[in-house]
């Protein structure tokens, strides 16, 4: 699965983090954030405990709208939005770099045609 801002793919191949292990374990294992990405779903709440980087949040609500973002974020935070269905983990620098606004729509989907 690939990840869309609008029509425009900003993320080829995202991690989904869909069961309890992949979920637990999140990004701990990579030892930077370079293609640290992951998509949790039914998720509005995370923690970076023990994370070795930092790494940008985003939050959607039930329609793909980005209801929260948080750029840069340390290690050894708790981030929660209330509003938020779905959670979205990416490499630091990822919001400023894809211009990623609050109010934007972010799909994930399949991509059509994997050339683009």
């Amino acid at each position: 699965m690939d990840l869309f801002l609008g029509k425009r793919r900003i993320i080829k191949k995202i991690k989904i983090a869909d069961n309890y292990l992949s979920r637990l374990v999140g990004l701990l294992k990579n030892k930077s954030s370079k293609n640290s990405n992951l998509y949790i779903p039914a998720c509005n709440c995370i923690h970076t405990y023990f994370m070795k980087f930092n790494i940008d949040i985003i939050m959607t609500d039930k329609n793909g709208k980005v209801v929260f973002l948080k750029e840069n974020t340390k290690p050894f935070q708790i981030i929660s939005c209330l509003k938020a269905k779905d959670t979205i983990e990416l490499e630091k620098g990822s919001i400023k770099k894809f211009k990623i606004k609050i109010g934007d729509i972010i799909k994930l989907k399949e991509a059509i045609d994997a050339k683009k």
